[in-house]
């Protein structure tokens, strides 16, 4: 993180978030983690395991897994460098 703070949830790869199909990319998932949830139109999302979080602020670095669920909110103006990593 350059400049700004930024909150951040990391979910495992195995846990079922709703992967889209129509109308969002194909990784993505439409749900928000900070909203309360929906059961009725999520029921999956009640055996939800807690999400990594992280308050990522200047200076910080921060690795996401490969394939790993994130979800990021931006809480002031921010600055951020990323990487795409391929060994």
């Amino acid at each position: 993180q350059f400049v700004g703070a930024k909150h951040i949830y990391l979910f495992s790869p195995e846990t079922y978030l709703y992967q889209a199909s129509q109308g969002y990319q194909s990784n993505t998932s439409p749900f928000n983690p900070e909203d309360k949830l929906d059961f009725t139109l999520y029921p999956l999302l009640k055996d939800l395991p807690p999400p990594i979080y992280c308050h990522l602020k200047p200076g910080d670095t921060l690795y996401i897994p490969k394939k790993w669920w994130h979800f990021v909110r931006t809480s002031e103006t921010s600055i951020s460098i990323n990487a795409w990593w391929r060994p």
